[in-house]
């Protein structure tokens, strides 16, 4: 029997398997992850998984490695992250796709968002393999498209029908243990006004004033619910707006996307009929017309603390780094939302610094990917073997 000492974490595997990735440049929208999704395949097959690439949209594959078999007396983990990532935008002061090694960080876009978290898991079953253990029970890493356009990839893993007892998400998460997320409701909202020349702005109605209006009123909802321990309150933010026709033209029409993020005790119905009637305050006052469309829905979820997986991650946690462990709230929607949804117990659990997300300059600290590397090793160690 090998030790559980002699698990030892390759940092230079972990960073050039990143630096790969990001070097694959995989940008969504519009939607680039082959090429990296071509990478993971390599190091699955490498390390000795049956792989699975399957294409959920053109050139846009999800990247499945198995390791193992799965018994009636035995466990399956499941460690999901996703290829994709956003648009590296501007203000960048290193080439976002170089993949920038300095100062004990590796730089790039989709360095902690969440290509790290997929580098670092691959770093922690080459770890457990090196070591001489064998699974007796299965793991399954996969590798996702479209996380950062509403979860394609992983909706269609759920709809292929796939099955764990645990699963571990590894989104940026400054290594706490997530256990809760916030919903998301987004609202497309049209104004309808009236034109008229705007010398004589008194014979219309203009639709960006009132929406403009309308939206601040839509902030202001005060809504009765307790404040969830990990989650907060909702927030409400106005994302897109757009209207009007001309300069010298009174407004007819005007739109904008609102995005409101909810705890558990806060509910998608209890939202909209607020929204509604507000709106409707403004008609009556204005003589304009509304339209409220709801443009998409991400369902809240939260684990109880005292549930299996919460109470293991946190043993394996402590002796694996030597920590106490936090136990956190995601803010953000991830694909976690998904295998709740299947009945498969998540976990939220990867790098940081999370807060760098999406920004300029976006890096993620080697440290963190060691010990996400550590951590991710001794629970399948625990699990699996």
């Amino acid at each position: 029997m090998v030790e559980e000492d002699s698990l030892k974490i390759d940092e230079k595997y972990i960073v050039e398997v990143l630096r790969n990735l990001i070097k694959t440049k995989p940008v969504n929208p519009p939607g680039r992850e082959e090429e990296a999704a071509l990478v993971i395949k390599e190091e699955l097959e490498k390390l000795g998984a049956k792989t699975i690439l399957d294409y959920v949209k053109p050139k846009r594959p999800n990247i499945i490695g198995i390791f193992g078999k799965k018994n009636l007396k035995e466990t399956t983990l499941l460690f999901n992250g996703h290829t994709d990532v956003v648009p590296p935008g501007p203000n960048w002061t290193v080439d976002p796709f170089k993949a920038v090694v300095k100062n004990g960080r590796v730089y790039g876009r989709g360095a902690v968002d969440m290509l790290g978290g997929l580098a670092a898991t691959l770093g922690a079953i080459k770890a457990v393999i090196d070591s001489g253990h064998e699974f007796k029970g299965k793991l399954i890493y996969t590798a996702v498209v479209a996380e950062e356009t509403g979860g394609d990839g992983a909706i269609k893993l759920v709809k292929d029908g796939i099955k764990a007892d645990y699963a571990y998400v590894s989104e940026p998460s400054n290594l706490e243990i997530r256990i809760a997320e916030r919903g998301l409701i987004w609202f497309k909202i049209r104004c309808i006004g009236e034109a008229a020349h705007a010398s004589t702005p008194h014979l219309g109605v203009n639709a960006i004033e009132v929406l403009a209006k309308a939206l601040l009123a839509v902030k202001d909802i005060k809504y009765d619910y307790e404040p969830h321990k990990l989650l907060g309150y909702h927030t409400f933010n106005i994302g897109l707006i757009k209207g009007g026709v001309k300069t010298n033209i009174v407004a007819p029409e005007c739109e904008a996307t609102v995005d409101i993020r909810t705890p558990p005790s806060l509910s998608f119905k209890t939202v909209e009929e607020k929204v509604r009637a507000t709106l409707k305050v403004f008609e009556e006052i204005y003589g304009v017309k509304f339209e409220l469309q709801v443009a998409a829905k991400a369902e809240p979820f939260e684990l109880d603390k005292n549930s299996k997986i919460v109470k293991f991650t946190c043993k394996v946690f402590r002796e694996a780094l030597n920590m106490e462990p936090k136990l956190g709230g995601m803010f953000g929607v991830t694909d976690g939302r998904f295998f709740i949804k299947a009945g498969i117990p998540t976990i939220i659990l990867g790098p940081g610094p999370e807060e760098n997300a999406h920004k300029a300059d976006e890096y993620v600290e080697i440290d963190s990917l060691i010990k996400l590397a550590k951590l991710y090793a001794k629970i399948i160690l625990k699990a699996l073997i």
